[in-house]
């Protein structure tokens, strides 16, 4: 069996008369609007929608199957805006694209453009339509076959009538199945099984109620291929559409992780000094054996570990991971930033002393190993309790 990445050109695929371009596009912005109308209806037990999985963050509804096709929708609300939203499915750029696989499409085995049938523009920057084919990892290797896709995907902006400010943006990520003769099944060559979408993507859409939100959802209708029947097979769809229902819960911390690198990093000589700090900035709990104390690297000041967590950061095309509290994470300004600390005077890692300096982009070397130091102090901290389980950082 060969193994992907297919090689350069595997696909000859024939210039698209202006015909069939101009049908991909009307086939494109019927997906699209099918997709929000899903993602945005009311779902009911009477109209055969049931709920997969209802967390205080997170609920997933499984809809009524159509033939071989299963419907989920997952939803949520994010701090954040439509921009913010689009700007992670943005693959204008080589370094986009690879952004874009290490945190969305960490299932992607492998990807082909086949057809760019419209391009972002001054007057459309976040719409774009295209021709691509994808080949996703099993999430049961040993069980179920990977799979691949043809797909024909539509990026499109919309506003919609509200009874507030009259009309709100929304952004919608859409995809369905198509054919392509260009595109044989590979399962001989490659063991992938050809999967296919009726239509699934992502919708997001300004909140009306809670101002800095917007309503999340990830819309999945697919069908997985394949032969298998029985309760097993139901089982292992379930699963599946979890897995990627829940990846919802990722956009929403990409959000703020990004939100997290555009705005200024503490220097090391602004961390508000922890010997000033009896109990947490932001829960009030005392610090001790079970409450150690970890700086946030964007205000300054110390929590608990309860109240902070450990953050992926792009600091000039570098990531980097420091502690952020939940008030930064969110970028809500509710609490004030710390002012330099004129307490302690900092050793920076080349040995030199300074005092306070400005905020600045970049994480400088200093906060990078603080983080690293925390991390560990954290670690040691837990495996010298003899009544503590397995921990886990929570992202």
């Amino acid at each position: 069996m060969l193994k992907l990445p297919l090689p350069p050109g595997y696909f000859q695929c024939p210039p698209l008369s202006a015909a069939h371009a101009d049908e991909y596009m009307r086939q494109a912005r019927d997906c699209a609007t099918d997709i929000i109308q899903l993602a945005q209806r009311t779902k009911s037990s009477a109209d055969g929608w049931s709920v997969l999985l209802n967390q205080s963050d997170l609920k997933i509804h499984r809809g009524p199957d159509v033939g071989t096709s299963c419907l989920c929708v997952a939803s949520m609300e994010i701090a954040g805006t439509i921009d913010e939203a689009a700007a992670l499915f943005r693959m204008e750029s080589t370094e986009e694209a690879k952004e874009y696989v290490e945190r969305i499409g960490r299932d992607l085995a492998d990807a082909v453009l086949l057809y760019s049938l419209q391009r972002p523009s001054a007057a459309r920057p976040l719409d774009k339509t295209h021709i691509a084919w994808t080949a996703l990892t099993s999430p049961v290797k040993n069980l179920v076959l990977d799979r691949d896709y043809v797909l024909l995907e539509c990026h499109h902006e919309f506003t919609q009538p509200n009874t507030t400010s009259g009309t709100s943006r929304g952004w919608v990520r859409a995809m369905r199945s198509i054919d392509l003769a260009c595109c044989p099944d590979l399962k001989e060559y490659y063991g992938l099984q050809r999967a296919y979408t009726l239509g699934s993507g992502h919708v997001f859409w300004e909140s009306t109620t809670r101002p800095g939100y917007i309503h999340a959802a990830y819309v999945m209708q697919a069908s997985f291929g394949g032969n298998v029947t029985g309760k097993l097979t139901n089982f292992l769809k379930d699963m599946a559409m979890k897995r990627r229902c829940r990846s919802l819960l990722d956009i929403d911390r990409f959000v703020r992780e990004n939100r997290l690198s555009a705005t200024p990093f503490k220097s090391l000589d602004q961390l508000q000094p922890k010997d000033g700090y009896r109990k947490c900035f932001q829960c009030l709990a005392i610090f001790g054996w079970l409450k150690t104390k970890t700086h946030c690297a964007k205000c300054g000041h110390v929590f608990c570990r309860s109240c902070i967590q450990l953050w992926n950061v792009k600091s000039h095309g570098v990531r980097s991971k420091i502690w952020a509290c939940t008030h930064c994470g969110i970028g809500h300004s509710a609490r004030t930033a710390a002012p330099p600390s004129t307490a302690v005077v900092a050793k920076r890692s080349d040995g030199s002393h300074g005092s306070a300096s400005s905020e600045t982009s970049v994480i400088s070397m200093d906060m990078m190993n603080l983080a690293f130091e925390e991390m560990q102090e954290w670690e040691t901290h837990n495996a010298n309790r003899s009544d503590c389980g397995p921990q886990v950082i929570r992202f």
